[in-house]
């Protein structure tokens, strides 16, 4: 979490480094400027993308490479409707197309789901012992 607050604070650092080298610091800051973002829906959007970016980290963490792709694809599928349907942004026929695949692809994955079992299964009496014998070698090398 630290690592991503270093992450976004950069991007902060940069952006606005970039809005003076280009003389543009002025305009972006400017009444007008700052009224057009406090507008409630783009506040609502700023509160949505923060959320879907807090979701997206829990992910990360929690969820196997397979699982993580599928929800990444649903994200963007919702992110596409809700779009059409909160700034009526038009839905063509290749969105229409990749909500299919997408929706296809998880019924699929839901069918037969990919378990773990390395985190399922404790660790064998033998293969414990093996680790032992090792560490203890090591520390008598040290």
């Amino acid at each position: 979490m630290l690592q991503n607050i270093f992450m976004y604070m950069d991007s902060i650092i940069c952006t606005f480094m970039l809005l003076i080298l280009n003389g543009e610091a002025q305009t972006a800051f400017s009444s007008d400027s700052l009224n057009l973002v406090f507008q409630p829906m783009v506040i609502a959007v700023m509160l949505n993308s923060s959320a879907c970016g807090i979701v997206t980290s829990v992910f990360l963490k929690n969820l196997n490479s397979i699982l993580k792709t599928f929800a990444s694809a649903i994200e963007i599928t919702f992110t596409a409707i809700l779009c059409w349907f909160i700034f009526g942004f038009p839905i063509d026929i290749y969105t229409i197309i990749s909500i299919a695949i997408v929706s296809y692809a998880t019924y699929l994955y839901a069918q037969s789901p990919v378990v773990n079992k390395g985190r399922l299964e404790t660790v064998p009496e033998d293969k414990n012992e093996d680790k032992e014998k090792l560490m203890s070698e090591v520390d008598s090398k040290v």
